[in-house]
């Protein structure tokens, strides 16, 4: 009986010797998790404020973009306008230069009826 006693002693002991060392191994290995896990956050928060950047940066070309398009298509519209009254004002230059030359022959026939005179 006493060495029975003294095997179960043994046992309980070699079973708790096997708990702590199990409890160091999970505590090293939770360590290291941990710190895996803090580099890994570090790297992303980085990454993180890197792309917010990126970001930042691209908005403000997209903007100054626009701007610059908006000064452009009011520089096409002016263009456009200018072009439209150039024409009017071709358009209209053609059809007094017509008219004129309609009321000269007008006063040719007029001052010299039947004559090729020229005023």
């Amino acid at each position: 009986m006493k060495v029975f006693k003294q095997k179960i002693k043994h046992l309980l002991f070699e079973h708790k010797a096997a708990i702590d060392h199990l409890r160091s191994e999970n505590t090293v290995a939770l360590k290291l998790a941990a710190e895996e896990h803090r580099i890994a956050e570090s790297h992303l928060r980085r990454d993180k404020a890197s792309l917010k950047e990126q970001v930042h940066h691209e908005q403000l070309k997209h903007e100054e973009l626009v701007n610059t398009l908006k000064k452009v298509c009011k520089t096409l519209l002016l263009c456009v306008l200018f072009y439209q009254m150039s024409d009017n004002f071709i358009e209209r230059i053609a059809f007094m230069n017509a008219t004129r030359d309609i009321d000269s022959n007008y006063v040719r026939l007029s001052v010299c009826p039947g004559h090729s005179c020229i005023v």
